[in-house]
């Protein structure tokens, strides 16, 4: 009779014993899966990273050539300004050298523009006067 109980204290040992060890395989397995989508994952972080690292370094580039697209373009700008500057002084030199003068020349007295608005009034009363009659 004891040895009865020893046998099937022995059975349910052998039978815990079996049942641990499938845990334990399962457990085994679920953690190299685990593990697999963990490196699946750090991968995944590395690439996203390096496209971070390319995206910005092109993002860089980009804001320096704007910038030097920007600074072509004032330059441009401050060329053709100056080439009109000289373009209107050799202009204003040449009509200069016409004998036509200072720019006071081109400027009319107060006398002259009196004597022009006098002039006027005079023509607009002989209009008038030509109408009544």
């Amino acid at each position: 009779a004891c040895t009865s109980a020893l046998q099937q204290q022995l059975a349910g040992a052998g039978a815990q014993a079996q049942e641990l060890k499938q845990q334990l395989a399962a457990a085994q397995a679920e953690s190299l899966s685990l593990q697999r989508q963990v490196a699946a994952a750090a991968a995944e972080a590395s690439l996203l990273t390096q496209q971070l690292a390319a995206a910005e370094s092109r993002s860089k580039d980009l804001q320096e050539q704007q910038q030097q697209q920007r600074g072509e373009a004032i330059q441009v700008e401050e060329t053709d300004s100056i080439s009109q500057l000289h373009s209107s002084e050799e202009e204003a030199e040449s009509t200069s050298s016409q004998g036509v003068g200072d720019d006071e020349d081109f400027r009319p007295s107060l006398e002259d523009e009196g004597e022009e608005e006098e002039e006027e009034q005079e023509w607009q009363l002989e209009q008038l006067e030509q109408q009544r009659e």
